[in-house]
């Protein structure tokens, strides 16, 4: 069975869907010195999305994960490894029907940081966020319900504003 993309208008009930997941890992986590972060494009008020609540979970050490299996379980989190991002530990929740995918980095990984600042620059740029939903919605109608063909199809996007975000975190953090 081929998971289906789909493109949602903004739901204004993901915040609360993020705060209830992560209130439910703060239990998992609490022997843990954790930030969790809703990120994606269901963080971003406005922002049409896959409906799939993003969460970043900044550790200490990787190894903090490795007692979190049989919770994260628990919660209906299925471990996937690195998949494909060096550093990361990744859960999904939902599996074709995908409801969250819980993405593992060392506190103040790159990768975390990247995430971080594409979410702060949409939400703070909201006509770059609605262009965004607009190229979503168009590349999840023209992919047939390929991932591969759906991330190539926004990934230009993606990476110009991307280094715009990264840029004016760098700028603000000499600020």
């Amino acid at each position: 069975m081929t998971r289906k993309i789909v493109v949602d208008n903004y739901n204004c009930n993901w915040p609360s869907q993020f705060q209830q997941e992560q209130a439910a890992l703060k239990i998992v986590f609490a022997d843990s010195n954790v930030a969790i972060h809703h990120i994606g494009s269901t963080s971003v008020q406005g922002l049409s999305a896959k409906p799939i609540i993003d969460i970043l979970v900044e550790v200490d050490c990787l190894s903090c994960f490795e007692g979190k299996h049989i919770g994260l379980a628990a919660l209906g989190y299925i471990a996937k490894g690195e998949n494909g991002i060096v550093g990361r530990r990744y859960f999904q929740k939902g599996d074709i029907n995908r409801s969250h995918h819980l993405h593992g980095f060392k506190r103040n990984d790159i990768h975390a940081l990247k995430h971080l600042a594409f979410r702060d620059y949409l939400r703070s740029n909201p006509t770059v966020a609605l262009e965004y939903g607009e190229l979503k919605r168009g590349v999840a109608e023209q992919c047939l319900h390929d991932i591969n063909i759906y991330m190539q199809g926004k990934n230009s996007f993606i990476q110009h504003h991307l280094n715009i975000a990264m840029k004016t975190q760098n700028n603000h953090l000499l600020d």
